[in-house]
């Protein structure tokens, strides 16, 4: 919390308040000493697909396969799946009664 302290006070020197308390000149030495090194560092703007054009990486991963299958030879299966409830996992359940709820 500090050094968010520190920065606020090295970028705006003339604060008076801050955080309903007022500043102190040891706050104030504080926030040049460390204020400058508390900046955050950003990444510059560059687009990432500036740094693969022209890469092989691109050419060798493609989003759909080069080969598509005919509707007849899909490879699909369709089911019904039927659960059956075992009650195994709820048994502290089966001693609250009706008239406990």
């Amino acid at each position: 919390m500090a050094k968010c302290m520190y920065y606020v006070i090295y970028r705006l020197p003339h604060l008076q308040f801050l955080d309903s308390t007022k500043v102190t000149n040891f706050e104030r030495m504080q926030a040049q000493v460390k204020g400058r090194y508390t900046n955050i560092v950003r990444p510059k703007n560059s687009p990432a697909s500036e740094q693969y054009v022209g890469s092989p990486i691109l050419y060798a991963l493609t989003p759909l396969p080069r080969n598509f299958r005919k509707p007849e030879e899909h490879q699909g299966a369709f089911g019904k799946l039927t659960y059956h409830y075992s009650g195994k996992q709820s048994e502290g359940n089966r001693f609250i009664l009706n008239n406990d709820l």
